[in-house]
């Protein structure tokens, strides 16, 4: 069982370097056979196929920047600068996963297999969020009535692109100029849920 995980985490580790020098149109499994020094056959004993393959690897991206973003977080003490970072720091995390960016730029290729796993994201996201909110709603430095499930909810929606209606290609600098109108809107979110002395 354990040789099978190192096994798949190498598959996972070749298919990442390999889906983000080619992206995922010119990327073959004997590609990532290559790349993983294994045979064809020892890919398609781990994954169905290539998209199963790509799937696994972004949810293993995506993991790892969640995973990094949650223990950020913990040290931040402030708690509306953690609020903050939890807004911002998703955002920032996409334009560094290059599997991520793939994914926006061709949603419909992928959209059957995607719900499910965007869903769960967003979950999670929305849980990291709560719990910076909780722990400022504890420290009594948002307004009492705060509705922290609605916010999250908002949050993940529009902040954290979760609205399926929302379609163009993602560039670098289309990201860019997205996170500096969300370090503007964050300032007022923020602003509007401080507790007032």
């Amino acid at each position: 069982m354990e040789n099978d995980l190192s096994k798949k985490k190498i598959i996972i580790d070749a298919a990442y370097e390999v889906f983000k020098k080619y992206g995922y149109e010119k990327t073959s499994v004997n590609d990532i056979a290559k790349e993983a020094n294994m045979g064809k056959g020892s890919i398609y004993y781990y994954f169905e196929s290539k998209e199963d393959i790509f799937i696994t690897t972004l949810d293993y991206e995506i993991q790892t920047g969640m995973t990094n973003l949650q223990e950020y977080l913990k040290t931040i003490e402030d708690p509306i600068k953690r609020i903050e970072e939890a807004l911002l720091q998703p955002l920032t995390m996409v334009s560094k996963a290059p599997l991520l960016m793939q994914i926006w730029n061709n949603k419909s290729q992928f959209m059957n297999k995607l719900e499910e796993f965007k869903n769960e994201k967003h979950y999670k996201l929305s849980k990291i969020l709560s719990e910076c909110i909780i722990y400022a709603k504890e420290r009594k430095v948002l307004i009492e009535d705060f509705d922290v499930d609605e916010f999250t909810k908002f949050i993940v929606k529009w902040f954290y692109m979760g609205d399926d209606e929302v379609s163009f290609k993602l560039t670098k600098e289309i990201l860019e100029n997205i996170l500096k109108d969300f370090k503007i809107m964050t300032k007022y979110i923020l602003y509007g849920i401080l507790k007032r002395s």
